[in-house]
């Protein structure tokens, strides 16, 4: 025999699974344009040199972040190769005397794996390796 508890949570269930994908989507694209334009305000202080090194100094910290886990056991989860590409980016940086805050490093090393891992999503098409 069913309850009115077990009709309602079936009910709640079924309009969490229809608008969760909606909010989500909802939510990535938000982001999506928050950071683009936070991209553009910080790239709008910066010279050509700075910005070269600052994407730089990115690509290469995600470059060596994923490499070592192969040889450090300990950097084998997500947040610690974060870390590590994070003091890379900076340490790499600091030798050119340009320092970014800790919170935009992180975002543009975030960005960096997101569009890594989703290359498609970045360019629109998929490139045959």
């Amino acid at each position: 025999m069913t309850t009115w508890m077990d009709v309602l949570s079936r009910c709640l269930q079924l309009i969490l699974m229809a608008t969760l994908p909606v909010l989500a989507g909802i939510l990535a694209a938000y982001v999506k344009v928050w950071l683009k334009q936070r991209q553009a305000e910080i790239e709008g202080q910066l010279n050509e040199q700075q910005l070269f090194l600052i994407h730089e100094a990115v690509r290469l910290a995600v470059t060596a972040a994923k490499q070592s886990g192969t040889w450090d056991k300990t950097l084998e989860t997500g947040l610690a190769k974060k870390q590590y590409a994070l003091a890379w980016a900076e340490h790499y940086l600091a030798q050119f005397n340009v320092v970014l805050d800790l919170e935009t490093l992180s975002g543009l090393v975030e960005a960096a794996v997101w569009t890594e891992l989703h290359p498609w999503k970045v360019t629109g098409s998929v490139e045959k390796a």
